[in-house]
């Protein structure tokens, strides 16, 4: 393969990782459960594997080594347990999992995600970080025109793309399985384009990507969408007043007129539709009881209950701790959370934020851990001065405040992924210029 084809090669392959999260309702979802609502699951892994076999070597990365570490705890976690839960007098099968096979399946799932991150640090080494700006852009563009094209299908668009998702269905859920789904993605998507744009002076493309996050903001409804809105402005202000200057206040005064803003038009309607929703449906209640049980459980158990005895541990929870629930939000349906706690099969069986899902696999022990890799991303894109740094550390903050809202989808996991090789691409850059004086 000569090296423009390789290079172009590289450069497809990193679109197509790019584009596939956006679809999240395959068919792999029939055989491997909620591990299969995205194939850039499966792919990653194969994708890793192959790679390792061709070059004898992973690419060598102090965030990746993090991750990759963590994942091992948690597998040493998951598997040790479950020998604990049986001398307890508990069954191996539960909600209708092998829990050996429950273990093996949920940490797969995720070494996926460091093995996503992998695979963009290796092929922006080859192509460098500008192209998942391009490809986010584009990605960006058939998000609208897949918005546009199911609002006039509804509420059967799609129909032949999902697989798990329900019909007739009458929100905006673009390839996903439901409508929520949608928040993050749009927000990794247009946060990237805009980054890109803006960066590389790219004019048109900021018209284009705000056009385009306007029509899918309008056009979904999303009220975690909605409320990533406030969410920025609130972190960039935390941000900005590290170090002050005359463009920073400017930005500062400029996220308060938005805020303001948001308070008089799309607040009204968030609040109406958490008011409906605590009124008519369960959703907002299930997120919010199934987030406090998924935290009391890392803390009770600080290095997790591993990716399997967790089902069983979350649900005999979920139910020992209802009435107190239900005593200090009596308004709240719990039927949804009822359902979760009796499932005799695990489908639903999670804590509804990713974030505090993991944190009962491996702990608050484990969580800490993860943040602390968060934190040491963001403040070395300040130390590498990389350029546009603060709209990169605001955009990945409000998706890491999302995460205790919506799953630990790959759309973060781009971003982070994102933000990994923009540091790696400026420390060669430093480096470089370093050996030429």
């Amino acid at each position: 393969m000569t090296i423009n084809a390789s290079k172009e090669f590289n450069k497809i392959l990193l679109f197509i990782l790019v584009l596939l999260p956006i679809y999240q309702d395959s068919p792999l979802s029939k055989y491997l459960g909620a591990a299969g609502y995205t194939i850039v699951m499966p792919l990653s892994l194969i994708l890793i594997v192959l790679y390792v076999l061709i070059f004898r070597r992973l690419p060598k990365n102090e965030y990746l080594t993090g991750l990759v570490k963590l994942g091992i705890g948690m597998t040493i976690v998951s598997f040790a347990a479950i020998p604990v839960w049986l001398i307890s007098g508990h069954n191996i099968v539960v909600a209708s999992e092998f829990l050996p096979v429950k273990a093996l399946k949920v940490n797969l799932e995720y070494f996926s995600y460091p093995a996503y991150v992998a695979l963009l640090v290796i092929l922006t080494r080859k192509t460098g970080t500008k192209a998942i700006g391009e490809d986010s852009f584009i990605t960006l563009i058939i998000l609208t025109i897949i918005c546009l094209i199911e609002k006039q299908q509804s509420p059967y668009a799609f129909q032949n793309l999902h697989f798990s998702g329900i019909f007739p269905y009458w929100r905006i859920r673009l390839l996903t399985t439901e409508a929520s789904w949608t928040a993050m993605m749009i927000y990794v998507y247009t946060a990237l384009s805009l980054y890109w744009a803006i960066t590389y002076k790219k004019r048109v493309a900021v018209v284009i990507s705000i056009i385009c996050a306007a029509t899918l903001i309008l056009n979904t409804g999303s009220k975690t969408l909605m409320a990533s809105i406030a969410i920025t402005a609130v972190v960039y202000v935390v941000v900005a007043f590290r170090t002050l200057s005359m463009k920073k206040i400017l930005g500062v005064l400029i996220m308060a007129f938005l805020l303001l803003a948001f308070s008089y038009t799309i607040l009204p309607v968030l609040s109406g539709e958490f008011a409906n929703d605590i009124e008519n449906y369960s959703s907002t209640a299930t997120r919010l009881y199934t987030s406090i049980v998924g935290l009391i459980i890392g803390i009770i158990i600080p290095c997790g209950a591993g990716g399997a005895v967790s089902v069983g541990v979350y649900q005999s929870m979920l139910l020992r701790l209802l009435p107190w629930f239900q005593r200090r939000f009596p308004l709240f349906s719990v039927n949804e959370i009822v359902a979760i706690a009796t499932s005799q099969t695990d489908e639903a069986v999670t804590v509804k934020s990713g974030i505090l899902n993991q944190n009962m696999y491996w702990g608050i022990v484990g969580t800490i851990i993860f943040f602390a890799i968060f934190v040491k991303v963001t403040r070395e894109l300040t130390k590498n001065k990389v350029q546009n740094s603060t709209l990169l550390i605001v955009t990945f903050w409000t998706t890491v405040i999302l995460l205790f809202a919506g799953g630990l989808s790959f759309e973060f996991w781009l971003i982070l992924g994102f933000l990994i090789c923009v540091n790696e691409q400026y420390k060669r850059n430093i480096n470089q210029l370093q050996g030429e004086i």
